[in-house]
């Protein structure tokens, strides 16, 4: 699963911008709805512990996916508003 986040384009960033944005002010610049911003990764987190428990993939894997996610949204700079 880390290979995936050794990929990582900005699609996640891009998406996260659309679903959590509150204000586009120009630019490319977002800000970020905490309550939607919360409500995406809590969505997100439930959808990886689904697949992984479905599939019976180790807990070790999924603590690692999950780690790389929310290293994702931090590293795009998603702050609340």
């Amino acid at each position: 699963m880390a290979f995936f986040f050794n990929h990582v384009d900005d699609s996640i960033i891009i998406l996260g911008s659309c679903v959590c944005g509150s204000n586009y002010p120009g630019g490319g610049a977002v800000q970020i709805d905490a309550a939607k911003l919360k409500k995406w990764l809590l969505e997100g987190f439930s959808i990886i512990n689904e697949v992984f428990d479905k599939h019976g993939l180790p807990e070790s894997e999924k603590e690692i996916f999950t780690r790389g996610l929310q290293e994702v949204v931090e590293q795009a700079g998603f702050h609340p508003a």
